[in-house]
């Protein structure tokens, strides 16, 4: 039977404990973890268990909630693109996944991030949320690494130690609960700092590891073993949609020149202010909501970028805006201006009723971007999303 402890350094803290900490201490399946952990030690175990009450305490674990959505909003736009999945796996265990090849590692130096926290501290509470909300229906827990896109900027002294210290909270206070920890598209850089971040495993954490490489169908088939296809991500292998699974990369995050989850892609080379013409064909789709858009600009400077655009409708099968023939009609979407300060431009444009209600199959988008100088749109990479609509039933063709 476990105890508060009563050694030197936990007793001046204990008093500060709440009274039911010490019938907690006996719940399970918490009891038994840390007895293992403890090799059947209860002396030890009792005192494991009675640091990370203290522990709970002075990191406020039980008040985590009453900011979730600030840190979560944090995370997602500045940090790293991490949370738990809509659905659990084939066991109801919660699943985290973090998408560490679109974090920045230099949001862990920001001041005042949340509040009085730091940056650092913010992400740290984030995954602690995180597992408390995974573990609320199931004693255990998974946690997927997703490595697509790392660079060596990811692997520098301050990301590695970032890791480390959440790696020693999952060990220290959530011992044995954690399933399977699923480290997928792995690069070749993975090699050079493992070592390093093995160090840092227990040998039971290790020994629930495992890495996948960058093939598509090793991760789909390593995740096919926890959760159902329906329920996977598309990005993880599987065909649940939207195909972010709920953890989008954040615009503000976006490097590189693929398309990611439901994005599409087009090339545009012409000079600044000049128009760039796309098609679109949907198929028998429900109507779109909004037109994302997000372009690679070329310098890191704070940028002002304004987007205009129309619709030229084409084979419609009611009338359009203004009781025109759909066939020569179009619509002109609102105006949106964008201050960009990375290397992304995003713009998010209303999806207009007139559209849907013309009873759209195809169409020509038609944008303009101006900016401040003008010299970084030179060479425009594009990646588009109709949200509400699968980017499998849709295709972007740049046309002029």
């Amino acid at each position: 039977m476990l105890q508060l402890c009563s050694c030197e350094r936990c007793a001046e803290q204990v008093p500060a404990l709440p009274p039911a900490a010490a019938a907690s201490l006996n719940e399970e399946p918490r009891a038994s973890r840390y007895l293992a952990s403890s090799g059947g030690d209860p002396a030890k175990a009792s005192h494991l268990l009675t640091s990370t009450l203290l522990w709970r305490r002075e990191f406020g674990v039980d008040e985590l909630g009453l900011r979730a959505q600030q840190r979560s909003t944090f995370v997602a736009r500045c940090a790293c693109p991490c949370g738990v999945l809509e659905h659990r796996d084939k066991a109801g265990r919660g699943v985290i996944v973090a998408r560490l090849g679109f974090s920045d590692p230099t949001a862990a130096s920001m001041a005042n991030a949340v509040g009085d926290e730091s940056g650092l501290d913010a992400w740290l509470r984030h995954l602690v949320w995180c597992n408390e909300v995974a573990m609320r229906a199931h004693s255990e827990r998974i946690l997927v690494l997703d490595l697509a896109n790392l660079s060596r900027r990811h692997v520098g002294t301050e990301a590695l130690g970032a890791l480390r210290r959440y790696i020693e909270i999952g060990q220290r206070h959530y011992p044995g609960s954690l399933h399977r920890c699923y480290i997928v598209h792995a690069p070749a850089l993975l090699a050079a700092v493992w070592p390093s971040v093995k160090s840092y495993l227990s040998s039971s954490t290790a020994a629930r590891v495992v890495i996948t490489g960058s093939d598509t169908e090793a991760v789909r088939t390593a995740l096919l073993a926890e959760m159902a296809e329906a329920d996977l991500p598309a990005f993880l292998g599987g065909s649940f949609w939207p195909a972010s699974g709920g953890v989008p990369v954040d615009p503000a995050l976006r490097e590189g020149f693929l398309p990611i989850d439901d994005e599409c892609s087009c090339v545009v080379s012409s000079a600044a202010g000049s128009e760039m013409r796309v098609e679109i064909r949907l198929g028998a789709q429900p109507p779109p909501t909004r037109l994302c858009m997000r372009v690679m600009k070329y310098t890191g400077t704070a940028t002002t970028a304004l987007l205009r655009g129309r619709v030229e409708l084409v084979g419609a099968s009611g009338a359009a805006a203004g009781g025109e023939a759909a066939a020569a009609s179009y619509v002109v979407l609102e105006p949106c201006v964008c201050e960009a300060t990375g290397h992304a431009v995003a713009f998010e444009m209303c999806w207009p009723d007139a559209i849907n209600a013309a009873g759209l199959t195809s169409a020509t988008i038609v944008l303009n971007i101006d900016s401040e100088g003008g010299a970084w749109w030179r060479e425009r990479h594009a990646f588009w999303e109709l949200e509400g609509v699968r980017a499998a039933a849709w295709q972007v063709n740049e046309t002029s």
